[in-house]
């Protein structure tokens, strides 16, 4: 079974989760069958294929689960049903059928979507899809990295939160076009000098990890605008980080930094700088040269004292500092003004300090002497 050009724009492969209990890893085809059209919204085995899945021309492969423990698969394309399969979970390497082999090799892009499957193995033939573009494998226990990843030249999206990986291969550095790679969640301890032969790479999540340094190549990522390294073990940022031209959000909340690289002021882009719950001491004076920065969270550090710099950032809305040992604040806190949010809450400020800080900021900010959520505060951001 073949598409012609003009029939087919994506496929995507979906897998929902197995029920509770279930031993299985990745299905297996073991029968197929040619099924009639039908209404979109028919009951495919427990699953109600709504008309929203099929969307833009999009072609996908649904997998839901059967009574029997087994799985049921059905191509789509738009109100047609095209093919239907009962598949197995016996052999790994049969992966797929060769009526569904063809489509996926000549399909234009892939997505193969199998969140939360109980996968702990892929197929080998996983690599022979050239034109995967979205591969979303989060929440399935795989405990390694599948080499057979490296092998997807076309690669834009690869999800693998919470996959108990230990070791990220070199093989991340084979996957020139990916722009978005999510790996929280995971038992990363250290990453490969190939994470910086990603040219294209956007967005980077590696939060809850046990990440205790950062590799140089770090600062190869040029089109790098996120980066999330909240929950790590850090104790320090290399210098490279400066190389990050183009990063408008950092989230280095809950590690163990005790001082920032003085590079941190080249990040010219950056709109966001998360650091709470870290050991940082002191500021460098290069903080004042974010020129974009909107927000910068600093809570529960050991922060004594904040440098005259802090007022050189035009841009500042939100500046939390609370459970820090701050006794005093500058007055360049003064020149902050587009400051609307000043968070002091468990700092020891006398009332003497927090009178001349609300004399200091501008009319219309609020200094927040009792904690609120983050998100409270940002509200009406």
């Amino acid at each position: 079974m073949r598409f012609g050009t003009g029939d087919i724009a994506r496929i995507s492969l979906v897998l929902p989760r197995t029920g509770k209990g279930d031993d299985h890893l990745a299905p297996e085809w073991v029968s197929s069958t040619r099924m009639v059209d039908v209404p979109t919204q028919t009951i495919l085995g427990g699953m109600q294929v709504q008309d929203d899945m099929v969307r833009d021309g999009v072609v996908r492969v649904h997998v839901s689960r059967l009574p029997s423990g087994r799985f049921c698969l059905a191509v789509r394309n738009g109100e047609k049903r095209l093919e239907g399969f009962q598949v197995g979970r016996d052999d790994h390497d049969s992966f797929l059928p060769p009526q569904v082999m063809d489509v996926l090799t000549d399909a234009p892009a892939i997505e193969i979507h199998a969140p939360r499957c109980e996968l702990t193995m892929l197929p080998r033939k996983l690599g022979q899809f050239p034109n995967l573009t979205h591969l979303d494998l989060d929440g399935n226990p795989l405990g390694f990295f599948p080499p057979e990843i490296g092998q997807l030249p076309k690669l834009r999206n690869l999800y693998m939160w919470g996959c108990k990986l230990r070791v990220l291969p070199p093989e991340i550095g084979q996957l020139p076009e990916l722009t978005s790679l999510r790996l929280g969640g995971n038992n990363l301890e250290m990453l490969p000098p190939e994470i910086g032969q990603l040219p294209e790479l956007t967005y980077l999540s590696l939060g809850g990890n046990n990440l205790e340094m950062l590799p140089p190549a770090i600062g190869q990522l040029l089109k790098l605008t996120c980066l999330d390294l909240r929950g790590n073990n850090l104790e320090m940022l290399p210098p490279a980080i400066g190389q990050l031209l183009k990063l408008t959000y950092l989230d280095l909340q809950r590690n163990n930094l005790e001082m920032l690289p003085p590079e941190i002021g080249q990040l010219s882009e950056l709109t966001s700088l998360l650091l709470d719950k870290n050991s940082l001491r002191k500021l460098p004076p290069k903080i004042g040269q974010l020129p974009e920065l909107t927000c910068l969270s600093l809570g529960g550090n050991n922060l004594e004292m904040l440098p005259p710099e802090i007022g050189q950032l035009p841009k500042l809305i939100y500046l939390f500092l609370d459970g820090n040992p701050l006794r005093e604040l500058p007055p360049e806190i003064g020149e902050l003004r587009k400051l609307r949010n000043l968070g002091v809450e468990g700092c020891p400020l006398s009332p003497a300090v927090i009178a001349d800080a609300e004399r200091l900021v501008p009319s219309g900010c609020k200094v927040h002497r009792v904690f609120l959520p983050l998100n409270r505060w940002l509200e009406d951001f």
